[in-house]
């Protein structure tokens, strides 16, 4: 069996514009372009190196405030880097592993900022690391490239990583012998740690 997961890219043409204006009691629905072309985000992410950060002011209340293209935050790491690097580290790369494959794919990106990534994703996360474990029945040593293989005491794991215009894929082994009942609830924490843009199978 595979388990494959393929995380949405940076979408720099649509926005998401919020339903109701952000500032606290205001509630209102309307917005107007507060900037005529917007403003260059600098952004780490595998495909694009900018975007357009787009200013809209309430037309009630006033407040001006920012709206980025899907896949962007105010973060200067893209959604995609980010779920990235949280996913490699839950399949069981270190953080400096996880470094070296992202900037293996053309993005520089810290250890610390993979270790910071992978707390603001909670206890989950780590839960996740340990339940992988448990799917392959104590087996942890993985590194992962285009094709890369780490023999650890009881089997190799090869997870692949690639990165195209339509977003990131991954995918690796699961053993056919693998306890469906954990592997099952694994995969389900895993969309909810991942959130609803990333799809999850397996083959």
């Amino acid at each position: 069996m595979r388990l494959q997961l393929r995380i949405p890219q940076v979408n720099p043409g649509v926005y998401y514009e919020p339903e109701v204006c952000p500032a606290a009691g205001c509630g209102a629905r309307r917005f107007k372009s507060h900037q005529q072309q917007g403003r260059p985000k600098r952004l780490l992410d595998l495909q694009e190196d900018s975007v357009i950060a787009r200013r809209l002011r309430c037309v009630r209340c006033g407040r001006s405030f920012r709206v980025y293209p899907q896949g962007v935050s105010r973060s200067r790491q893209s959604c995609a880097l980010k779920t990235l690097s949280i996913t490699l580290y839950i399949l069981g790369l270190s953080y400096r592993e996880v470094t070296d494959r992202v900037e293996a794919l053309g993005c520089a990106l810290g250890k610390t900022t993979v270790y910071d990534n992978v707390q603001a994703a909670g206890k989950r996360a780590q839960e996740l690391r340990v339940g992988w474990q448990q799917t392959r029945h104590g087996s942890m040593g993985a590194t992962a490239t285009d094709v890369t293989t780490r023999q650890d005491r009881s089997r190799s794991l090869v997870i692949s990583v690639t990165a195209s215009e339509g977003g990131v894929e991954i995918s690796s082994e699961l053993p056919d012998d693998a306890d469906a009942p954990v592997t099952k609830g694994w995969l389900r924490g895993l969309a909810e740690a991942l959130g609803r843009g990333v799809s999850i199978s397996v083959e």
